[in-house]
């Protein structure tokens, strides 16, 4: 039997939308965890970007999380999944044997069975993770993960042109301001 898609087409135009409307990262990224959490019917979402400074991984955004579980401690992208090393999508189908998974004693008060981590690239370089969070053992096809890394580009691409946007409007301010 042939597994059913979870990503629709819609939610893309929808994500796609909120990309080219939303200027804010914040903003953008609450919205598109929320969606996606939603529309999967999964526990939780959450976005995180690298930090090259200290090279750890910052919660940007979440969905379905308790602040309990957001603050267990530092994402160390070495320790964590390793998406961003291999560039590819890491499927966590059990958080309490799976090495790859940093915290687990955490994940599992948090109810939390299996995790997908996605890397967020742009330009070839990996400049965040996408992770989905699940209440049971994670079954996902080749097709959902094709399109979580699609998705993730586009996230890639929308935090590069939030933050220039932010920047160039900080330079306009300050040209006026003058």
């Amino acid at each position: 039997m042939e597994q059913k898609n979870l990503i629709s087409i819609d939610t893309f135009r929808v994500i796609t939308q909120a990309i080219t409307e939303i200027q804010d990262i914040e903003t953008m990224a609450s919205y598109m965890c929320n969606l996606i959490a939603s529309s999967l019917e999964i526990k939780g979402c959450s976005i995180y970007v690298l930090n090259e400074e200290n090279n750890e991984l910052e919660l940007l955004a979440s969905y379905g999380l308790s602040s309990d579980y957001l603050v267990k401690g530092p994402v160390d992208p070495k320790k964590s999944l390793e998406c961003l090393k291999t560039q590819q999508p890491i499927v966590i189908k059990d958080t309490q044997t799976d090495p790859r998974v940093q915290y687990p004693k955490q994940a599992e008060q948090e109810g939390i069975k299996s995790i997908i981590g996605v890397p967020i690239i742009f330009q070839g370089k990996a400049i965040g993770t996408f992770r989905l969070y699940t209440e049971q053992t994670c079954d996902i096809n080749e097709e959902d993960l094709k399109s979580l890394l699609i998705l993730c580009e586009l996230i890639g691409m929308a935090l590069k042109y939030a933050n220039l946007y932010t920047t160039l409007h900080t330079i306009k301010e300050l040209i006026e301001g003058v």
